[in-house]
């Protein structure tokens, strides 16, 4: 059973160039680095090379097919020297399952895995790992790759001498030992020092830089989410989601959703395009999955870089050139009519609510979606329950704007059950979320009541 999954046709479908990019840089012997953006795909991209580079022609530097070994360090049993060679040595036997006339061969493997896993001392940790990969390299002469999926973390954390070791394994065996790394920085970016230095050298010409999907292929991936959930999009509600999550898949998937669930909601109601488009806007907004995706991204960037990221969405500042340009070479800004953005609506929202908590003073709400915590006047407040906190993230969302009650009953329980939810229900979950999150709850200054109309939260 081989250590990797197989990827449908219709997800490599416009990273077809940078396959072959990375297909090219194995072929001459060099190692490559794939950066990228967090969830636009670069575990499918080492799948799909995977899956491309089995023939021997594709390594015209070897005599044969190279051993190609897949390694999600996800799956890590420890954060540790021992738990990267462990996995490393494990994905390598699980592979060799598939090469049944070297039996002999694994079961030295198999010896070598067992003093990793079972060490006498330490010391003998790194030595049976370079004892595996050895004797692996010496008798299967072409050589292996070693595709180092999700390998931000370890490469961040483990002792910089393993990384050293595998640049002294490198230099030992030349092209017949390839390393392939997706990260969402570039090496060098992720860690410095001598150590880890070394190692970065082996990437410096041969990075693949992957970015968002092309309308047409994001297109694909729509048309895959309605074949699998049976939800059918009209072309309307198609360019709806491609305009907010362009070409990022994690966020076409969630943005799918968001349209799946409203369209299930709205079976029965008629409602004008322009309602539909402020609505979905609404629920975008407010959609946990969403935000959970924006912040990954958020959290990927560097203090300079966050700062840059929010200039560009300032009407009066020039974000610094050098980090924009840094940003645009990993795809997270582009050009747009109004000038440099964050790549994606979606994206945008996210970080000018950003701008607004940076800007905002102590005193108000602020609500931490990475956290999920809310906080007043700088002080943490009881976790709320999840009715209360959709209706926060909806007031949070249209801030000093007033919220009728049908957005409310819609965001927070959903259009089903509009004509099911009374007044004296919405006013007892606005009560219980004054009760959390106002200073003096008989006497609200934040979350206030327009008579007549629905509820506003207001930013000071």
């Amino acid at each position: 059973m081989r250590t990797i999954k197989t990827i449908p046709e219709s997800h490599i479908a416009g990273r077809e160039r940078e396959i072959k990019r990375l297909l090219s840089y194995l072929g001459e012997g060099d190692c490559c680095s794939v950066v990228g953006m967090s969830n636009v795909g670069k575990s499918e991209l080492l799948c799909a090379a995977y899956q491309f580079a089995v023939r021997p022609q594709d390594f015209p530097e070897s005599k044969g097919a190279y051993m190609l070994v897949y390694i999600d360090l996800n799956l890590m049993l420890e954060m540790t020297e021992q738990g990267f060679y462990e996995i490393i040595i494990r994905s390598l036997l699980t592979e060799m399952q598939n090469h049944r006339d070297d039996v002999g061969l694994r079961e030295r493997i198999s010896q070598s895995y067992e003093s990793i896993v079972n060490p006498k001392s330490e010391f003998l940790i790194s030595h049976a790992f370079n004892q595996a990969l050895t004797t692996f390299v010496q008798e299967w002469t072409p050589g292996v790759v070693l595709f180092f999926d999700e390998f931000d973390h370890p490469f961040a954390t483990i002792e910089g001498r393993v990384f050293l070791n595998l640049r002294a394994l490198r230099d030992r065996y030349g092209h017949r030992m390839l390393y392939v790394t997706a990260t969402c920085r570039r090496l060098h970016e992720i860690r410095g020092g001598r150590d880890a230095g070394e190692y970065c050298e082996l990437f410096t010409h041969q990075t693949v830089y992957l970015p968002p999907l092309k309308e047409p292929h994001a297109r694909v991936l729509i048309d895959d989410f309605i074949q699998d959930e049976h939800i059918p999009f009209d072309a309307q509600e198609i360019e709806l989601i491609l305009s907010h999550a362009d070409g990022h898949p994690a966020l076409l998937e969630s943005a799918c959703y968001v349209m799946s669930r409203m369209k299930s909601e709205e079976k029965s109601i008629s409602l004008s395009p322009r309602f539909r488009q402020e609505r979905l806007q609404e629920r975008l907004d407010s959609d946990q999955a969403i935000h959970f995706e924006c912040a990954k991204l958020w959290l990927d960037l560097s203090p300079n870089e966050r700062k840059t990221m929010l200039a560009c969405v300032a009407l009066n500042e020039t974000p610094d050139p050098e980090i924009m340009t840094s940003l645009e070479q990993l795809y997270l800004v582009r050009e747009t009519s109004d000038g440099t953005r964050p790549f994606c609506s979606l994206f945008q929202s996210f970080v000018r609510r950003r701008r607004f908590d940076q800007r905002a003073e102590s005193r108000g709400i602020r609500i931490d979606v990475e956290a999920g915590s809310v906080q007043v006047d700088g002080v943490l407040v009881p976790p709320l329950t999840e009715l209360e906190y959709r209706l926060l993230l909806l007031l949070y969302g249209h801030l000093d704007q007033i919220c009728d009650k049908y957005s409310i009953v819609e965001a927070v329980w959903g259009v089903e059950y509009i004509d099911e939810v009374d007044d004296a229900r919405i006013e007892k979950l606005v009560s219980r979320l004054r009760q959390k999150v106002e200073p003096n709850p008989s006497q609200p200054s934040y979350l206030l009541t327009v008579r007549g109309r629905g509820y506003r939260l207001v930013s000071q």
